[in-house]
């Protein structure tokens, strides 16, 4: 009984989906009415389980929706959830086509019942399996890196003099280099140490001064200090209507406090984070930059049940 519970979704969204099905297809004018009760009372389902899954409305879910039309799903019920969308579509064109030539009420309303089919298995599906359906589409992304529209990173201090580039400070130039291409904003953690070299600093950086917005004043070695200025940040990007897919953010060098703040910052499919390589030591090696997969679902690996 545990493992059925445990199932529960999936049996229900199996047994939902495909009554339904058998329903639709054996569908005639002395069963309209019969047929037409049940998809509503499902759909009717359907539209409760969405609203207490709490799944918005946003692009994602109609990526997740062309990836079933598609059969770009690989599992059990992403393949069962593509076949009963493909069959309803095409009940749907057949009826509507018969209904636009023969000017028959009957096919009208058959055409009714396949499109409430569709909107039904669609958002069952969805209710059940936001998680797994971004998790498998989260799997077959690469982990290639790409220009963002906003960075975030901790600026630490000079680590020699200022007539040259500090060696510290040489990531950050690749970095806003990379980024250059697409690149609107770029937050920049200080403390009140670091604070009194951000005119040398800009000095190094004159073409992203105007992009560069410093939050000040931050003790990075204070976890709810870092905390408070990452929200102060957020609250700046939904301002400016960004969205997760534009963020970067990249763990430089400083406090591993800081660098374990802006890592679980970065725990989000959407948000890319960036991390520099170790290198050997050598003064003319130039500092290599990559990025690190922090997908909410890899850190179901180390939890429990």
């Amino acid at each position: 009984m545990k493992k059925i519970g445990k199932y529960k979704e999936e049996i229900l969204l199996i047994i939902v989906s495909f009554s339904f099905l058998f329903n639709l297809y054996f569908v005639d004018s002395n069963k309209l009415i019969y047929n037409l009760l049940v998809s509503l009372v499902i759909f009717t389902f359907s539209l409760y389980c969405w609203k207490v899954s709490n799944v918005s409305y946003n692009k994602s879910v109609l990526k997740n929706l062309s990836n079933i039309i598609k059969g770009d799903v690989a599992t059990f019920l992403g393949f069962s959830a593509f076949v009963s969308e493909f069959i309803l579509f095409n009940f749907l064109f057949e009826y509507t086509k018969n209904f636009i030539e023969e000017n028959k009420m009957v096919d009208f309303c058959k055409a009714i019942i396949s499109f409430i089919g569709i909107l039904s298995i669609g958002l069952l599906f969805f209710s059940f399996y936001q998680e797994k359906i971004k998790a498998y589409i989260n799997s077959k992304k690469s982990l290639r890196r790409e220009p963002r529209k906003v960075l975030i990173f901790a600026l630490s201090k000079p680590q020699q003099n200022l007539e040259t580039l500090p060696r510290n400070w040489q990531p950050i130039k690749e970095l806003l280099e990379f980024h250059k291409s697409r690149l609107e904003v770029a937050y920049v953690l200080i403390s009140e140490e670091t604070e009194k070299y951000k005119t040398e600093f800009e000095k190094f950086f004159t073409e992203f001064k105007s992009k560069i917005k410093y939050i000040e004043k931050v003790n990075m070695n204070d976890e709810s200090s870092i905390v408070n200025a990452l929200i102060n940040v957020v609250r700046d990007i939904k301002n400016n209507k960004y969205e997760e897919q534009d963020i970067s953010v990249y763990l430089s060098g400083g406090t591993s406090l800081v660098t374990t703040i802006l890592s679980l910052f970065g725990v989000n499919d959407d948000i890319q984070v960036e991390y520099i390589l170790q290198t050997s030591g050598n003064e003319n090696e130039k500092p290599e930059i990559k990025t690190i997969d922090l997908r909410k679902d890899l850190l179901s690996i180390f939890v429990s049940d």
